[in-house]
């Protein structure tokens, strides 16, 4: 499991480096952060499999499998609801800006699946209350996407506000999530 939370630890210190670049360049809608911040999706996924084990039995497959199927499935209307089927007027406009504005929820919905498997499928042999913690991070951080993505698609996207907010949120969250494993 300490290969697991270093890679959560790389992921949430990519998305610090991102943040920190994002910040230095005026917040732009694209910049060089973003190939940064996207690192962030694949380690929290490889992170948090190897916290998890693999259910036993057919029948505990087939519930996790409904189960994280449901989550993503409902993340995925939410996507596209407040994200995807608004921008799609950007298209024609700017289509980078629309390609990044999409890539980003795809991450989340990897995001989701990854919480799935933190609330579905986690060991025994490693600590609930840091698992929980990871979860709400994780959470936080798919809700926090969504409203981003919203916000730049209606150009309402203000800093210091409740996006930045919940980002800070989701950080402490996996900050306590590393403090409570030891």
């Amino acid at each position: 499991t300490r290969h697991a939370w270093r890679l959560l630890a790389l992921a949430v210190s990519s998305w610090w480096v991102a943040g920190v670049i994002w910040d230095l360049l005026g917040r732009p809608a694209l910049s060089v952060a973003d190939p940064v911040a996207l690192i962030f999706f694949p380690l929290i996924l490889a992170g948090v499999l190897g916290l998890s084990e693999a259910p036993a039995s057919r029948a505990a497959k087939l519930r996790f499998l409904l189960d994280s199927g449901v989550v993503v499935l409902s993340g995925a209307a939410a996507v596209w609801y407040f994200i995807v089927y608004p921008s799609r007027s950007l298209v024609a406009r700017q289509p980078l800006e629309s390609l990044i504005n999409v890539v980003y929820p795809i991450g989340d919905l990897i995001l989701l699946f990854a919480a799935s498997i933190v609330v579905f499928r986690t060991s025994q042999s490693v600590n609930r209350r840091a698992l929980g913690w990871v979860a709400i991070a994780i959470l936080a951080r798919f809700v926090d996407d969504v409203r981003m993505g919203y916000e730049t698609v209606a150009s309402s996207y203000r800093p210091g506000g409740a996006t930045d907010l919940i980002w800070i949120t989701c950080a402490w969250a996996f900050a306590v999530a590393a403090c409570t494993q030891r």
